[in-house]
């Protein structure tokens, strides 16, 4: 369990934390900070700016993350939420490092009903017992199998 290493998609990512972070000088402005867990364990945050310009962009995607009302102080409430997110890199100085471009809202898939499973898994399940049965050890040789020619 590291830091998130690819670019990309990745789906499913649980919150693990959102706070807010006060701005370092007064010619700056105070962020939001996003923690995200995707299924492997790997780690990344989101930092959002609260500046005028960026506001819009850093409130939809606090609502992506399931952030309802205005009042930043309940931004707390998005823990254990899922979102989706997309990871980018980003150069800054020279330096390449990664960081959330995107947070969307989960895809929510609908069930698939039961008898549509039972149809697609009896159409499968013949196959799946004939990779096991490939898979099966060789029998263990036998004299004849033991003559070199």
């Amino acid at each position: 369990m590291g830091k998130i290493a690819t670019t990309g998609y990745h789906n499913g990512c649980r919150i693990t934390s959102a706070d807010l972070v006060p701005a370092k000088d007064a010619s700056k402005a105070p962020q939001v900070a996003v923690g995200f867990e995707n299924a492997a364990g790997d780690y990344i945050t989101y930092y959002g700016s609260l500046s005028d310009r960026a506001l819009p962009y850093t409130v939809e995607r606090l609502r992506n993350c399931g952030w309802e009302g205005d009042d930043l102080s309940t931004i707390g409430s998005i823990v254990g939420n899922v979102a989706d997110i997309r990871v980018v890199e980003d150069e800054y100085n020279g330096n390449v490092s990664l960081k959330v471009g995107s947070i969307y809202k989960p895809k929510n898939r609908k069930p698939t009903d039961p008898d549509t499973v039972k149809s697609i898994a009896a159409q499968y399940m013949g196959r799946i017992a004939a990779l096991a049965a490939d898979r099966a050890e060789p029998p263990p040789p036998t004299d004849d199998d033991l003559i070199p020619f």
